[in-house]
């Protein structure tokens, strides 16, 4: 294993239960006839018996809250890729309350399941699902995806192709076939919010300069380096994930992959958008179209961490507090909003 990174994180250690922290209850076991509850101050215990499979080639790490039917979806359209050869599926559940875990135990009884106690976010769970991980290559999925038969194959093909890529994304799109711009990214600063705030990122959505969120130097049908990739289909060299080490658990949600991307360059590991093979994705399957307080405050909480980490030291402090400034007072304006629209609605007549 490789030593500590360059931000102080622990290296990853795979293949291991990851250890619990103090006061926190970790997970449990799906209410399933051959399955007991652990206790909370137990190591996680994952379903099923991987001593007797053989090694996988690729681990795929699936992190669930409240989404019962896309995980269904999602796991079924990986059975095909399954028969093509030694495929492990770790399902992480984040005290879901729509039955998730229990339907994940039941109808996919293949899978590896951890049903957490609590909710401790999502590089979390990813971290803890990765302490299972066996595989050669990691893929970390959300829920909220369909996986076409053989795309995990091609695309592992190519990843073991180009022995300097880290991480290999695929193209993204919507149920209606859109392209999802999120699927190959360029790394936040505060020139690119300047432009996607002021509307010249949308007004020239093809301008590398404008539109350097969306890596609109690389069409969406052209393979190529980018900042970053998109955690909802994120197929990882072990190797690399070693030597970079686990997510950033200070990222409750968004913006860990963007995180781990930018570590990944930083030990010059190159990230790889390929689009020769699409993916579904149908996003907010988890957080629902319109973020609750909660939800909110964790975005523009991730944005500023990723400020705070990766730009800050390089910048002036009156610079990083007008940032801060701008950052708060854009989240306090989406409180606002949010407080009307759900006010109109309920004011409004059948």
């Amino acid at each position: 294993m490789a030593a500590s990174d360059t931000h102080g994180h622990a290296p990853m250690t795979m293949a291991s239960h990851p250890s619990s922290d103090p006061g926190v209850s970790r997970s449990r076991t799906a209410r399933r006839p051959d399955l007991k509850e652990v206790d909370a101050t137990d190591e996680p215990r994952a379903s099923g018996s991987p001593g007797v499979e053989p090694s996988p080639l690729v681990s795929v790490v699936i992190v669930t809250h409240n989404s019962r039917g896309p995980v269904r979806a999602c796991l079924a359209s990986l059975a095909e890729e399954r028969a093509r050869g030694p495929l492990e599926v770790i399902v992480i559940d984040n005290a879901s309350k729509d039955d998730t875990g229990y339907a994940v135990a039941t109808e996919f009884p293949w899978a590896r399941l951890i049903v957490n106690r609590t909710n401790a976010g999502f590089a979390h769970a990813i971290n803890e699902g990765l302490g299972f991980a066996r595989g050669e290559y990691l893929l970390l999925l959300n829920p909220d995806t369909v996986v076409p038969a053989g795309t995990i194959e091609r695309a592992v093909a190519e990843l073991a192709s180009r022995p300097r890529v880290g991480m290999l994304g695929v193209k993204l799109v919507r149920p209606d076939g859109s392209f999802d711009h999120a699927c190959k990214r360029g790394f936040p600063s505060v020139l690119s919010a300047l432009y996607y705030f002021t509307g010249l990122a949308g007004r020239f959505p093809d301008s590398p300069r404008f539109a350097q969120y969306t890596a609109a130097h690389l069409g969406i049908d052209e393979a190529g380096n980018v900042d970053a990739i998109n955690g909802a289909f994120m197929l990882v060299r072990r190797a690399a994930a070693e030597d970079v080490g686990e997510l950033d658990e200070r990222y409750w949600l968004w913006a860990e992959d963007l995180d781990w991307c930018h570590r990944f360059w930083e030990k010059n590991w190159e990230v790889l958008y390929w689009p020769e093979a699409e993916v579904v994705h149908l996003k907010s399957a988890s957080v629902g179209e319109h973020r609750s307080l909660r939800l909110n405050f964790a975005f523009h909480r991730s944005i500023w961490l990723f400020y705070e980490k990766h730009h800050a030291p390089h910048r002036s402090a009156v610079l990083s507090a007008l940032v801060a400034f701008g950052l708060w007072s854009k989240f306090l304006g989406s409180v606002a909003a949010n407080a009307l629209r759900a006010l109109r609605s309920s004011t409004a007549g059948p």
